[in-house]
Parts: C-alpha cells; structure tokens; sequence
C-alpha cells in the first residue's frame, strides 16, 4: 500500500472503551428480549371472549353430568337398571 493512501490521525490517540461497547452491547440485548417477551405474551394471552367460551362450555358439560348422574340415581332407586339390557353373558 502507498503511503500517500493512508488518512492522516489529527490529535491525540483515543482509547479504546470496551466497557461502553459492552455496556451498548447488553442494552441492545435486553431490548431485544425484552421485545420478544412482550410479543410472545401477546400471542399467549387468550382473547376475553374465547375464555368466557370456555368456560360456559365448562359450565354446561358440568350440568350435563350432573343431570346424568340424577338420572342414573333415580333408576336405580326405582329398581330398574337401563345399563343392562339383558342378563345373559356375552360370552
């Protein structure tokens, strides 16, 4: 390389600060996490209504069984049991 291509330095040498770079390094670290964290929970949150979804859905499958369960009781009490058809074995 010719001598004439190098840039003249003006004034003093500066140091090198590592510790800044490091300090810019780890901030720009935690924005992107901090990024990421706000995102994925926005994705993982459920919407209000499909959890009120859920929930009645819960509620009525809730009542089904109960009314199921009632039901079987007060065949059994009555002294008919509609599970058995027949009182032949299968086998």
């Amino acid at each position: 390389m010719p001598q004439e291509n190098l840039p003249d330095p003006s004034g003093s040498p500066q140091p090198v600060h590592p510790v800044g770079e490091l300090l810019q390094l780890l901030s720009y670290a935690a924005a992107a996490l901090l990024g990421v964290g706000i995102i994925s929970a926005a994705f993982v949150t459920p919407v209000m209504g499909a959890t009120r979804s859920a929930q009645l859905r819960w509620e009525d499958r809730q009542h089904q069984m109960e009314r199921a369960a009632g039901a079987f009781q007060n065949q059994r009490i009555g002294g008919t049991n509609a599970t058995r058809k027949s009182s032949r074995s299968v086998w």
